[in-house]
């Protein structure tokens, strides 16, 4: 399966996803997560 980002960037499912306008701890925190992230 496909996502699409907000910004439109086409992602596939389950490919992590950090988004430039979070920080470096909020994006090592994401790290933890398992699963892909979509914003």
């Amino acid at each position: 399966n496909i996502y699409k980002r907000v910004n439109g960037e086409m992602v596939q499912k389950g490919e992590p996803i950090y988004p430039s306008r979070f920080g470096k701890k909020a994006i090592e925190k994401l790290k933890m997560i398992q699963g892909p992230y979509i914003f």
